[in-house]
């Protein structure tokens, strides 16, 4: 975990803040937006390992920013948390939809955030390794020519 790079986009301040403060002191490279159409941007300027998103900003939605994320081949594999204040079968299913990998409630507590936080980079890292066996290994066996 330490050292992964963590996009947080909520277009609360204090919301922002409180989770910089938290994942910084784990270890994680926090960087921040205020609105989903930026968190995009930043995405396709320096790829996070992670994607903590509120649901409901104004603007693009963190079900639209997730899903835009999951559209592009070079991000597709980046988990996204998304962070409501409402929790129901519609959200989670829109979640779901969206291919976030998670959802945490507002307000939460670090043992909320951490566990699934850890588990999406845990993903993150073994389809990363998933993706690098198959671009190395080669998929055929090696010919063997006949001594002469």
């Amino acid at each position: 975990m330490q050292g992964a790079k963590v996009l947080v986009v909520d277009d609360s301040t204090s919301v922002r803040k409180v989770l910089e403060k938290l994942l910084s002191s784990r270890g994680l490279v926090v960087t921040t937006s205020e609105t989903a159409e930026q968190g995009l941007e930043a995405v396709r300027q320096n790829t996070p390992h992670l994607v903590i998103a509120d649901v409901v900003m104004p603007g693009m939605s963190g079900f639209e920013l997730c899903q835009a994320i999951k559209m592009q081949a070079s991000t597709k594999s980046v988990p996204v948390i998304l962070i409501s204040g409402i929790i129901n079968e519609g959200v989670v299913s829109q979640a779901q939809q969206a291919g976030a990998f998670d959802v945490v409630s507002k307000p939460f507590t670090p043992d909320d955030l951490f566990p699934k936080i850890e588990r999406a980079l845990n993903a993150a890292r073994q389809s990363l390794q998933a993706v690098g066996e198959a671009i190395s290994t080669p998929s055929y066996a090696p010919i063997a020519t006949p001594s002469s």
